[in-house]
């Protein structure tokens, strides 16, 4: 689909105005990117310091550099879900969307399965005590 967008739009503006399309893509987005995430690194030291929790940051950090790597890829397609990422509502909506998968919920390992046997206890050891 990458490569048929490119011949296309290559095909209707030029094949040198579509790789200078790309190329000014990829600079511009890079700069974004990186500005963004500049930003987003100092809102995760402030409150770090504050001693509050930086998970929604860094989770805006790992969006806005997969972002950057969409963005260096040659290709309308990438370039345009890049933009998308660096748009912060529409990081927002993935955000959420993260929030309420399954993904963020406890590990599934069995002590936290819910699927136990009823009346299966459960024995804590404390080997530290002799």
């Amino acid at each position: 689909m990458e490569l048929w967008l490119l011949i296309e739009v290559g095909g209707a503006i030029g094949g040198l105005s579509c790789v200078l399309l790309v190329i000014a893509t990829a600079i511009i987005g890079g700069m974004l990117a990186r500005r963004q995430g500049l930003d987003t690194v100092q809102k995760m030291r402030q409150r770090m310091a504050a001693g509050e929790p930086i998970a929604a940051e860094m989770l805006d950090a790992l969006l806005l550099f997969f972002a950057g790597a969409l963005l260096l890829f040659p290709g309308l397609m990438s370039d345009g879900l890049g933009f998308l990422l660096l748009v912060p509502m529409f990081r927002g909506y993935i955000k959420r969307g993260i929030a309420a998968s399954r993904w963020s919920k406890r590990p599934d390992t069995a002590f936290y399965r819910h699927d136990r046997p009823r009346g299966e206890k459960v024995i804590d050891v404390d080997t530290t005590k002799p």
